[in-house]
């Protein structure tokens, strides 16, 4: 019975272990710093500069100044595109939002922005542009699913009974008046470990990176971040909490 137990466990390791191709283990360069962010555009005119950010369902407008960089604060700003059209309430913070869920699709919106002041009024056009963001996470694959723990798991299985079966038919056809000293209890142990192969966890499988190469480093969509051109991209929000205001030079 000993070395039945040790034939199962053989056969039941390759099935939670089996091999897998498609990965890297190989070591890499430094991964570089990614430029992710909010989906957003920018409109100029020769009085303001724009810029727009898509945060969830909600448009988050900064409205400056062109020449200075002055923020352009307690203006009427109107959102319109694929015949919706959304109105801008002003923030503490001098930025602009505005509730816009028909832009949350992927896709390229073509929108027209009004902004009045006082003493300005100004039409601008910009093109928001969405991508297409793989939304499906991974589930764990049911027993009956996974190509690799059906055969192995399944060919266990049959063992198990058939072994059970033997010992039930051996001690049938031969009585013995002392105690089984194997007691099947040890069969029947095995039987949660064919359970867990259901749980994804159980399984490597193929196309991921097991070597010492670091991930992308994404970068804080609110914090200035170097791009790779190596050029520094710096937000409205850190413009506005710095104070950076612009100067038009002079062509002499």
């Amino acid at each position: 019975m000993k070395s039945l137990l040790l034939f199962l466990s053989v056969l039941l390791l390759p099935t939670l272990a089996h091999a897998h191709g498609g990965e890297d283990h190989g070591e890499h360069a430094a991964a570089p710093v990614a430029t992710a962010g909010f989906p957003r555009f920018e409109a100029k005119s020769p009085d303001i500069e724009l810029v727009a950010e898509l945060r969830g369902e909600k448009l988050i407008l900064y409205a400056d100044s062109y020449a200075g960089n002055e923020p352009v604060l307690d203006a009427k700003i109107e959102i319109e595109g694929e015949n919706h059209k959304a109105v801008a309430t002003a923030s503490p913070d001098g930025s602009y939002s505005a509730s816009t869920p028909w832009l949350a699709h992927p896709g390229k919106h073509d929108l027209v922005v009004t902004l009045q002041t006082k003493n300005l009024d100004d039409l601008l056009v910009g093109v928001l542009e969405i991508s297409a963001v793989a939304t499906a996470t991974a589930q764990p694959q049911p027993l009956w699913k996974n190509r690799y723990a059906l055969p192995g798991g399944g060919g266990v299985l049959a063992l198990l009974v058939a072994a059970l079966i033997f010992r039930l038919v051996a001690r049938r056809k031969k009585p013995s008046s002392k105690p089984t000293q194997e007691p099947l209890l040890p069969l029947l142990l095995l039987i949660p470990a064919l359970l867990a192969l259901h749980h994804p966890s159980a399984f490597a499988h193929g196309g991921e990176d097991h070597g010492d190469a670091p991930h992308p480093v994404a970068a804080n969509p609110g914090q200035p971040s170097r791009l790779a051109d190596g050029s520094v991209f710096v937000p409205k929000a850190a413009q506005r909490a710095w104070g950076i205001r612009t100067e038009t030079a002079a062509i002499s």
